[in-house]
């Protein structure tokens, strides 16, 4: 049996939609209409609100303990990086080398579990935030080039689709079309698709 552990902030949780529209949503249908029978595959959206890299990195190994099954195989996506570079108070949540430090927490931990996948952080409206994100997601690409940990890069897609940025009603979390599109370039990414055709072969197994 296959378990997939969503772990991320708002985003991940799906803020601005409902369920069956989150991207975490399409990718569980993506995988069903590929072969991948969920259930048994499990999927756990472990989203919460104002989570950064730190917060995630305190609550991941009693999370999946909680909920991990004796012979399950685990998968692990994560998707952080929008809290650590907002600065509500005029600061920043999180330094970038604080967050790559609790970047390369998080990975050790799930690596010992499991297969491992991050997604970058989608844009934000908000220049300045917006920016220091995109400075971030370059570290944390080398961070999982570094750890071998597959590494898909939405930001960079969405922050020149128009379609995208119009549905980011609240300037952070997308909607309807903005989930989808996050899903879809995830689903479509080599990433996901060597994860799909090793799923699919350990089924027909």
């Amino acid at each position: 049996m296959k378990t997939f552990y969503f772990f991320g902030d708002s985003i991940t949780l799906g803020v601005n939609v409902i369920k069956d529209d989150a991207w975490t949503s399409l990718i569980n249908t993506h995988l069903k209409a590929h072969g991948v029978p969920v259930p048994p595959s499990t999927f756990y959206i472990l989203g919460v609100r104002k989570n950064s890299a730190k917060s995630i990195a305190e609550r991941l190994e009693n999370e999946f303990n909680v909920r991990n099954i004796q012979g399950s195989e685990p998968y692990f996506i994560f998707m952080f990086g929008t809290v650590d570079t907002a600065a509500p108070t005029g600061k920043v949540v999180l330094e970038q080398e604080e967050s790559l430090k609790y970047a390369k927490q998080i990975f050790e931990m799930a690596q010992k579990h499991g297969k491992c996948l991050f997604v970058s952080s989608p844009p934000v409206l908000d220049h300045d935030h917006n920016q220091r994100l995109a400075e971030l997601i370059k570290e944390q690409e080398k961070v999982c080039q570094q750890m071998n940990v597959a590494f898909i890069d939405v930001h960079t897609a969405l922050t020149q689709n128009p379609v995208y940025i119009q549905d980011l009603s609240d300037g952070i979390h997308p909607e309807e079309m903005g989930n989808a599109a996050i899903s879809d370039i995830i689903c479509q990414s080599p990433a996901m698709q060597d994860w799909l055709a090793e799923c699919s072969t350990t089924v027909q197994n």
